[in-house]
């Protein structure tokens, strides 16, 4: 902790805060600054003869933070190093979960967590619930900040702070330390355990309050760019607060353009009309003709096939987004391809240049565009797992030039997936990924793609300079007007994607689980999606239901009545099934008696389960905890169930879903229906 002049008030309570953590282990390494106030040196002196695990260094002359920091760094002796600011505070329980999280991790280089800030007067605001490790966000924002822990012995190999970064100095320390570092070894802890102090002058409250910060921080990117040979130019956004990095293209590689239509006539000629502002030379357009026949669109497709850089190429089949694109890129000329909808409208000239610069980089695997509404506003600028269900687009709706959610509606990140409507990705990694899963027709066929793509290691990064405008699937129609024949391939998209990935839809990377999945806001949730460290981990992941809220089907049990039946399991399960919560309906709380339940997968032993129905609540999970654990789901398709009711005298409502054969539950008489069961998975990789 470096000191200068700092109010007492603030001082004490720094301290305090870190001789009240629940974790003791720990030592307090405060530097003086050559402090003028002498009650600085006072305070320091007497909480070092109070507490022996406080040391201090009081320098002769003010070197500034960046000195300071180094001379605290010298006389420490952990293994790890957590940075604390003179006037902020710890959470008491964070140096417990840091040490939890290293336990649990023994690799980890670095930690961090989330914050919140911190008045005069002790009044808690603006958490920010931060996503797990970000590399191109880290370019526009130092999003690690605090708490950052950071292992001592990585911290000395590359020579501590740096001198001249002062109000950046942080920033540019972190860029330094996870130079060449594996993403394993970076730990985000989803919990505000640091509290940034705001008084007057400080960069938590303002950051302009320190114009000299900003340019530090411009340096400190600039110069990690340097010295991994990366060619971009950082533009200032939100007010100059953060940065967003344009990479350079390398080369001149061909890109092929893929723009699936059918009929629509206008918005494709208003889509070739824009792709003329392009600044990028090296392109074809493919038009992936899906049986136009419209004799507007017929004769502009000829008109179109006579420019030597348009093929059209024919798909005569009934519509299929995943199995098109699967015809036409292995048929793409380009080392790069571009997924574009019909519907899209370029405003940046630069927005192929941009994403190609970002496909270029190492480690990434799709590329997202910032996409606007007619009027202006946000319709695409990311794409969040779990949001609305399956996924969503956060920041949907805001105007496009609103910073959002601390900048991230501006800032080039990271995503789990981001939209075919505007998509780059090298040639080679849509062949080596297969291309699209044929599982998935119309809906979620990219964020399959991209997670598929994350699956193998590869980042999927939205580039908010690339902007162009989005009349959102006008040709074809919404998904939830639909036809029964459309409801029910949309039904087996979701379920599909529930069985695929259900672990990751309530546990996103690039999302907080401390955030809503009903909102685009970023707003808090209810119920937080992760647990306390003094706790056993535990995750929720939702067999395969379905459409999320449509029109649920009841299944009524009789008093001492059994149901019986097997369910899909989920894929990329972890940990050990520890019970289930099963959808409910109580009659208003008239419902009573006890529901066992039986479990059983392949050859294994069965386990059992009971829970009591009075008091539990209509329309909600009512938990089955297993009483002696459960049988393995991982290795296994389905697993077999048994419910009963017994000792009632009302009946009990089971809440189900229309799925079709390939989702249902196999219980007789009730087939084509899924039972809405959440797994509850326990164990430290959960």
């Amino acid at each position: 902790m470096p000191v200068y002049n700092a109010p007492e008030k603030f001082l004490r309570i720094a301290i305090e805060s870190v001789r009240n953590q629940i974790y003791d282990d720990w030592e307090l390494c405060i530097a003086d600054d050559a402090s003028t106030q002498p009650h600085v040196e006072q305070i320091i002196r007497e909480y070092a003869e109070r507490d022996s695990r406080i040391k201090a260094v009081f320098r002769d002359d003010n070197g500034h933070i960046s000195a300071a920091s180094n001379s605290a760094l010298n006389i420490a002796s952990g293994d790890y190093v957590a940075l604390l600011d003179q006037d902020d505070e710890l959470a008491e329980q964070a140096l417990y979960w840091i040490a939890v999280e290293i336990c649990a991790n023994r690799d980890v280089e670095l930690l961090y967590s989330d914050e919140d800030k911190i008045d005069q007067n002790g009044r808690r605001f603006h958490p920010y619930h931060k996503p797990d490790w970000n590399p191109e966000l880290l370019l526009g924002q130092n999003y690690i900040s605090h708490l950052g822990v950071y292992r001592r012995q990585r911290l000395l190999d590359i020579g501590g702070f740096r001198l001249g970064l002062e109000g950046s100095q942080d920033w540019d320390l972190v860029l330094r330390f996870t130079e060449g570092l594996p993403a394993r070894a970076i730990r985000h802890i989803p919990a505000v355990l640091y509290h940034w102090r705001i008084i007057p002058g400080s960069t938590a409250g303002d950051s302009a309050a320190k114009p000299y910060a900003l340019n530090a921080g411009r340096r400190a990117v600039a110069e990690h760019l340097q010295r991994g040979r990366i060619r971009a130019e950082l533009r200032d956004i939100c007010n100059g607060q953060f940065f967003v990095p344009v990479f350079a293209v390398e080369g001149l590689p061909k890109v092929s353009i893929i723009i699936p239509t059918r009929n629509g006539v206008d918005l494709l000629k208003a889509c070739m009309r824009s792709l003329g502002r392009t600044d990028y030379p090296n392109i074809e357009i493919v038009v992936l003709d899906n049986q136009s026949d419209d004799p507007g669109t017929i004769a502009y497709l000829e008109e179109l096939a006579q420019r030597p850089d348009v093929r059209i190429l024919a798909y005569p089949h009934p519509f299929d987004y995943a199995k098109m694109h699967n015809f036409a890129v292995p048929q793409a000329q380009g080392d790069y391809v571009c997924l574009l909808n019909n519907d899209i409208e370029v405003i940046a000239p630069g927005w192929l240049r941009d994403m190609l610069g970002v496909a270029q980089r190492g480690g990434v695997g799709a590329v997202g565009a910032k996409l606007l509404y007619p009027d202006g506003t946000v319709q695409h600028a990311g794409v969040v797992l779990g949001l609305g269900g399956i996924a969503a687009h956060p920041h949907k709706g805001i105007d496009a030039a609103a910073c959002g959610y601390f900048g991230r509606a501006m800032l080039m990140q990271s995503f789990s997936a981001v939209t075919a409507a505007c998509m780059v990705l090298r040639k080679s990694t849509w062949m080596d990924v297969g291309g699209m899963d044929e599982n998935l027709p119309v809906a979620y066929n990219d964020v399959d793609l991209c997670l598929r793509l994350q699956e193998r290691g590869l980042r999927n990064v939205w580039v908010p300079s690339a902007l162009l405008y989005h009349h959102e699937s006008k040709t074809r129609g919404s998904d939830l007007t639909h036809s029964s024949a459309k409801k029910a391939r949309f039904t087996r998209e979701h379920a599909y994607m529930q069985w695929r990935w259900g672990p990751l839809l309530r546990a996103d990377p690039a999302y907080n689980p401390n955030l809503t999945l009903h909102k685009e806001d970023f707003s808090l949730t209810g119920v937080p999606r992760s647990g306390m460290p003094w706790l056993k981990k535990r995750t929720m992941v939702d067999v395969p239901y379905g459409i999320p809220g449509d029109n649920p089907v009841r299944i009524e049990m009789a008093p001492g009545s059994a149901l019986s039946g097997s369910f899909p399991i989920p894929r990329g399960l972890k940990g050990r099934l520890s019970g289930i919560g099963i959808m409910i309906g109580n009659y208003h709380g008239r419902s009573d008696g006890r529901l066992t339940l039986r479990l059983a997968v392949g050859d294994q032993d069965a386990c059992f389960a009971e829970s009591v129905i009075v008091g539990s609540r209509d329309n909600d999970f009512l938990e089955l905890p297993l009483i002696h654990g459960g049988p393995p789901a991982q290795g296994y398709e389905r697993m077999d169930f048994r419910l009963q009711l017994l000792d009632a005298h009302f009946p009990l409502v089971l809440w189900a879903a229309a799925v079709g054969p390939e989702w249902d539950h196999r219980m007789a008489k009730h087939e084509g229906l899924a039972l809405r069961i959440a797994l509850h998975m326990e164990g430290d990789d959960a």
